[in-house]
């Protein structure tokens, strides 16, 4: 190895290799005892320094005005660096950077973001200064080249540590990956490992540790199980034959002022609200049926509900699945909520088990994993993949992906590697099974002996459709943000399908990987009953069974394209945005078409083909089922993979042939034309889902209980009983203990034109300058389409920083870095659509303001909101409007997240005080002080509010207080 390194670190004006400049350059030159030397450079750009950068790095234009451009540094960088590799955070950025500038850099790079990804799995960031805390390495002064390339140095040396504490067997399968490839690390775990980098020839040596093993007869999945950590052993719950009521007394002293709550919480303060919410749930516990329960924003709802779900599981021996909708509530619970509850339940509490269950998708599947790594050759981005989830392995229990930082382009290899439903093959799996590796069992083995299981409702539904695979029996359930359940249910319980998906279906019947190497089932039928006692008969039946295979997948793969081809005249009329998925509802007019004819016809070519397949899969399954006991190979896996792909089929032609053919009243289909892709699917979902709901999910429960902050309309729960199906179920609607009226102003601009009215799109962007300039920033704008967030950037983004006052819109970067963002600097206004509506918890000053610039109907002409629409006498009124609401007070509640919390919340959609609806989502929101008023008036009535004024002053056309009930 070089005994040499150069740390580097660049400080740009922005990504862009062709519009941006550098600003600032740090190198360190060290080796594995000491720092060699320093250099640094402020560097003048030819462009701005953005106020972003400068509030990243505190570098700003002024700051450069004297020094020399980059040409006028080039070369005493080149002589700094010289031919030693160069280390680190994301390097290879950087390098190009260099490149682009004319600086032709070719020395070795080794990056440290990526080490950290391969090394430390389940990071909660990768920056440099999350990579810097797990490596106890200080991180002081970030986005300052100097100091970020002083860092890259510890954290390389940090991370070079663990690389070579790593077991010799990984390391070597490592090296035989990327033999021959241009990944940028190889040399250093070669060399680290084997003195110097191994030539291909040297890694296939039968001497070669994998080499060794293969030949003792050690098979790949058996070297696989040696890397994994043992499962552990679970006892399930036992449910006692009488239940034994809970004691609301008693749990009502918990939440006293000097109960296990007030011990275990810091300034702890009772809350009415909360214990009159934890003895409704308690109460439906011990009478059984279902209880809806609205709790305003501060109520403490997850205790309210953990307590008695909790205490009724440990002195019954039952599970209580608790599900969300959000990875933050599901993580909160998991995390947080229950070890706070299990404190606070003293003795009792340490013997409550509880766990955190997700979707198939989320798990490593080991089967596919091995069929993965034995497919042949691999891309560099599939040889990185590989190599990230090799060296994960042996650090982890739960197989889940959230542990693995994974890119996108790696997340398109996790799917060919995570577990499905299609492709599970039960116990009948190598991996699967009790005392067996699989990480989908040990889920579900984990759940079996815990009291509370958090789930999400896309899992909690799609098992009870796949008939409780993953999740264990259970009959007491608790849905937390419920407001969510009509959408999630629309999709977990409906069905789509394009090309791709077929083809993946095809994949597993048969595929030609190579032209010399075909894969699928069909290629290894006959190769399972090498050394079996099948006779000569059967193996010949199979081989001609394996042709048919080929061939008749062969045929349905030439009707898919023929198929998705027909449907493009259907899809030349559709109108709508490129930027978005264009969606056209079957409806008999569309059917009636002529072009439908040839749809129909090429469809039921397809269904031929796919009918044909069946036949001959159904003719496998037959031959193979009578061969048990004959010591075919893999005999149960094989089987249980057979029988997968049978029901597959079926389930994709009769699903098709719904949505095509004989499309049902119940359903809505329609297709979808992705605004990313252009590819063509398929889609049906149900009309309604309250029916489903009750038929499939409440009527087997003893009891549910379903809560959120945001299910009243107009102090009503009429409409989400009605979408959700609940038929005289306890209700409860629990104000919050904030005191909004003193806490929360709610301005409406009354002049504003209505959205899509000539001068709307101007008036708004007015409108916001001037309320984010009162508001110092601060603010959070909420908006219906990405599209309205855009055109907003570009008309208010150079007058607000010109004032010092930083824009983020959606789209910019993960949501979760957006907030960060916001959060760390008051001086800013974040754009968010729909993810920004619900889930947002800024705490404090820093979210002081919060603008709804639109109503937040929905699109008249998505599919399923117009067919459901059609099953209304006024449909407007008694769907459209309360689905609004519901969605209003969702992102209203993103304004008041704490009892110390003050600030305003501006409207600009004047139909609040001109509709004749308008009082009923007024009447829906929390009893902030109200006032309405022209634009040019509210944003002293936002300063004068955030400076703490009691009260507004009266506006000119407001001369009444609409009167808002509700807490």
């Amino acid at each position: 190895m070089e005994s040499t390194f150069v740390a580097l670190d660049l400080e740009m004006t922005g990504q862009d290799y062709d519009r941006d400049d550098i600003i600032q350059v740090g190198a360190v030159k060290f080796n594995e005892r000491r720092i060699l030397d320093r250099w640094q450079a402020l560097v003048r750009p030819g462009v701005p320094v953005p106020l972003r950068i400068s509030r990243l790095t505190g570098i700003r234009s002024r700051d450069l005005q004297n020094a020399p451009r980059f040409d006028g540094v080039r070369q005493k960088l080149g002589e700094f660096i010289g031919h030693h590799p160069l280390v680190g955070h994301s390097v290879g950025h950087d390098i190009r950077f260099l490149r682009k500038k004319g600086l032709p850099v070719a020395n070795p790079e080794y990056d440290t973001w990526e080490l950290a990804t391969l090394l430390i799995p389940s990071l909660a960031a990768y920056n440099l200064a999350g990579v810097a805390a797990a490596l106890g390495v200080s991180a002081t002064q970030a986005h300052d080249a100097m100091a970020d390339a002083e860092v890259s140095r510890s954290v390389f040396l940090a991370l070079l540590k663990k690389l070579r504490e790593l077991p010799a067997e990984l390391v070597g399968e490592v090296v035989e990956l990327t033999t021959g490839t241009d990944w940028s690390l190889y040399p250093l775990f070669a060399t680290l490992h084997g003195g110097s980098p191994l030539t291909a020839a040297q890694v296939a040596m039968p001497g070669s540790i994998k080499a060794q093993l293969l030949a003792k007869g050690v098979s790949e999945a058996e070297l696989t199980r040696s890397l994994l950590a043992p499962p552990a052993r679970v006892q399930p719950l036992e449910p006692v034959a009488e239940p034994t009521p809970l004691d609301i007394e008693v749990l009502g002293e918990a939440f006293s002022p000097r109960g296990g709550l007030a011990q275990t919480f810091e300034g702890y303060e009772e809350r009415p609200q909360q214990v009159e919410m934890m003895r409704a749930v308690a109460g439906v516990f011990n009478e059984e049926g279902a209880l809806v329960v609205e709790a305003g924003t501060g109520t403490g709802k997850s205790l309210a509900y953990l307590l008695p779900a909790a205490t009724w599981a440990l002195q019954n021996g039952e599970r209580v699945v608790v599900s969300t909708d959000t990875i933050n509530l599901q993580d909160q619970l998991h995390s947080k909520d229950i070890p706070d509850i299990r404190s606070a339940l003293g003795a009792q509490g340490r013997e409550l088990k509880a766990t955190l269950v997700k979707g198939r998708g989320n798990y490593l599947c080991l089967k596919r994993w091995e069929q993965y790594r034995r497919s042949g050759q691999f891309t560099l981005d599939e040889t990185r993949f590989l190599i990230k989830v090799l060296l994960w392995l042996p650090n982890t229990l739960t197989g889940d992906v959230a542990e693995l930082p994974l890119t996108a382009e790696e997340r398109v290899h996790w799917l060919k590697v995570c577990a499905t439903q299609e492709t599970c093959t039960g116990r009948r799996c190598q991996f699967g099974g009790a005392g067996k590796q699989c990480f989908l069992y040990r889920a579900r083995q984990e759940a079996e002996g815990s009291h509370l299981i958090v789930v999400n409702h896309a899992l909690m539904l799609s098992d009870i459709a796949a008939g409780n695979t993953v999740l264990p029996e259970y009959e007491y359930l608790v849905i937390d943000e419920a407001h969510t359940l009509e959408s999630t249910a629309t999709d977990q319980l409906g069905f789509s399908v394009d090309a791709r998906a077929l083809g993946d279906h095809l994949d597993r019947v048969s595929r030609s990987a190579s032209s010399d190497r075909p894969e699928g089932l069909a290629s290894t039928l006959p190769v399972h009953l090498r050394g079996s006692r099948a006779s000569n008969q059967v193996h010949d039946r199979v081989v001609s069974l394996s042709q048919r295979l080929a061939e008749s997948t062969a045929r349905v793969r030439s009707r898919v394209d023929d198929f998705f081809l027909a449907l493009g005249p259907i899809l030349m009329g559709m109108q709508g945005s490129a930027a978005y998925d264009q969606k056209l509802r079957l409806t008999n007019a569309i059917r009636d078409q002529q072009a439908w004819d040839f749809v129909m016809t090429t469809w039921e070519n397809l269904k031929l083909n796919l009918t044909d397949l069946q036949a001959a899969l159904d003719e496998a399954n037959t031959v193979f089922e009578e061969l048990e006991g004959m010591n075919v190979m893999e005999y149960d896996e094989l089987l249980a993979e057979l029988q997968s792909i049978q029901s597959s089929n079926t389930e994709l032609t009769s699903a098709m042939d719904a949505i095509i053919a004989r499309p049902r009243q119940e359903d809505v289909c329609w297709l979808n034309i992705s605004a990313r892709t252009g590819g063509v699917s398929l889609h049906q979902a149900p009309l309604h889902v309250g029916p489903l709901l009750r038929e499939g999910l409440y009527s087997q429960k003893r009891a549910v209980v379903l809560t959120s902050a945001t299910l009243s309309t107009d102090r009503s729960f009429e409409y989400v009983k009605q979408r959700l199906g609940l038929r005289d179920p306890h209700e409860l609607l629990v104000g919050s203990p904030f005191d909004y009226r003193s806490a929360a102003l709610l301005l409406v601009a009354s002049d504003i034109p209505e959205p899509n009215s000539p001068g709307y799109q101007k008036a708004i962007e007015a409108a916001i300058v001037d309320l984010v300039l009162a508001a110092k920033g601060r603010t959070l704008v909420l908006f219906t389409s990405h599209s309205a967030v855009q055109a907003t950037l570009k008309g208010i983004q150079r007058p607000l920083a010109e004032n010092d006052i930083l824009v983020l819109a959606h789209g910019d970067g993960p949501r979760h870095r957006l907030l960060q963002q916001f959060r760390s600097n008051p001086r800013t206004v974040l754009l968010g659509t729909r993810s920004f509506w619900e889930g947002v918890d800024v705490v404090g000053e820093a979210l002081s303001l919060l603008i709804i610039a639109k109503l937040p109907f929905e699109v008249p002409t998505d599919p399923v909101f117009v067919a459901r629409s059609e099953s209304f006498e006024d449909s407007f009124k008694q769907y459209a409007i309360p689905q609004a609401i519901l969605r209003l007070k969702q992102g209203f509640g993103r304004l008041i997240r704490s009892k110390s919390d003050r600030g305003v919340v501006v409207a600009l959609d004047r139909r609040l005080v001109t509709k004749n609806y308008g009082p009923t989502f007024l009447r829906s929101l929390p009893g902030a002080t109200f006032r309405k008023g022209p634009s040019r008036l509210l944003p002293r009535e936002v300063e004068r509010w955030l400076d703490g004024e009691a009260q507004p002053q009266v506006l000119p056309d407001d001369p009444v207080s609409v009167g808002q009930r509700g807490a």
